[in-house]
């Protein structure tokens, strides 16, 4: 099935109004203090991190920088479910507090994947979750496809051909926002959003402290947040056929 295909089996062009969650890593308490031994070393650290952020997107100055930064100008280190390294970049946002934490729990662990050498202690980190208003005429709801096999090479946690040449096209006429199961946690949905316009939030909203703990030898990621249980997730959950799947390059 072509992009076209799969725009048209969705139903074209829908209504989106909803509240959608992000969370991101607070700069107090970050993980890389905990990953090396001295400030001096923290700061190489941080400035190699540094190096793999691409240049922010010119969004206008009264949206806060956590709306405002995702939105990238090309090229791109790395690609995304719905764009390759060569495209602006997605603000990717979840409706579900659940869903946002999985796909947290997905690229902490890929981060810790990356290293040569298992790091043995457990990480503490900070995080804030926090929630944006979002409002268009230009949804596509990929939930709506029916053809299982479409739908499941959509969620594919390995093969992102079809959905970034889908981006591409949706792009193209004029989406401002696709809807999308998720790929890390059954059931949960996220949204890709094309434009800043759709984010009628200037601010953050419900902002929420999260505290997270990563035991990446044993494979585990907790998270808390007030007055909850810890919220688990597994190295395991996330693995295809045994080995772990790192996100598009």
């Amino acid at each position: 099935m072509t992009p076209r295909e799969v725009i048209s089996s969705a139903g074209g062009r829908r209504q989106y109004s909803k509240e959608v969650y992000r969370i991101v890593e607070t700069q107090a308490g970050s993980a890389a203090d905990f990953l090396v031994d001295d400030l001096e070393e923290q700061s190489v650290l941080e400035s190699i991190i540094d190096d793999f952020k691409p240049p922010a997107a010119i969004v206008s100055s009264e949206y806060h920088y956590l709306i405002s930064t995702p939105f990238r100008y090309p090229p791109l280190k790395h690609g995304s479910r719905f764009g390759s390294r060569a495209q602006s970049s997605f603000y990717y946002a979840s409706e579900e507090i659940q869903t946002c934490l999985a796909e947290s729990a997905y690229y902490r662990f890929a981060f810790f994947e990356g290293m040569s050498e298992p790091y043995p202690h457990k990480v503490r980190s900070n995080h804030q979750l926090f929630s944006v208003a979002t409002m268009t005429a230009n949804g596509l709801d990929l939930t709506r496809v029916s053809e299982k096999l479409v739908s499941d090479t959509l969620q594919s946690k390995t093969d992102y051909q079809l959905p970034q040449n889908l981006g591409a096209a949706a792009r193209a006429e004029g989406y401002e926002l696709i809807r999308f199961y998720s790929a890390r946690l059954q059931a949960g949905i996220n949204v890709a959003i094309d434009n800043v316009d759709v984010i009628i939030s200037t601010t953050p909203t419900n902002i929420t402290a999260v505290k997270c703990e990563t035991f990446s030898v044993d494979g585990i990621i907790s998270m808390s947040l007030p007055k909850s249980f810890p919220l688990t997730f597994r190295r395991a959950q996330f693995l295809v056929n045994g080995h772990f799947p790192y996100p598009p390059k």
